[in-house]
């Protein structure tokens, strides 16, 4: 909604991780702290990000989203915005920022 920030979240999952450079681990709070940082520079107050692990009770992201994670029907990490899944699997910050500023654009902000 306009004039309300995106809710995005950064759903992640204790997994074996991929040595090979497969994304960015967002599980890490060193990168998690990086991108709350980058997203209130590119964004001010039009982004609400926030992270959890998806085994952890009391992770904030939307039930429907928990679930499907928790059965593995969707790969981790997953991007999701106000609620609606946008990336599964791995991905970096360049990504989430082009996913993110097309939902503003949408939100006409």
């Amino acid at each position: 909604m306009k004039g309300e920030p995106l809710a995005v979240f950064i759903i992640t999952g204790r997994t074996a991780y991929c040595d090979a450079g497969c994304g960015l681990d967002w599980s890490v709070r060193d990168n998690q702290e990086a991108a709350k940082a980058e997203a209130s520079a590119r964004f001010g107050g039009k982004v609400a990000l926030a992270f959890c692990d998806a085994g952890d009770a009391d992770c904030p992201a939307p039930q429907e989203l928990l679930a499907r994670a928790r059965a593995g029907s969707v790969p981790l990490p997953l991007l999701a915005i106000n609620g609606a899944p946008r990336i599964t699997g791995d991905f970096d910050m360049r990504m989430m920022w082009v996913i993110v500023e097309a939902a503003l654009e949408m939100n006409g902000d």
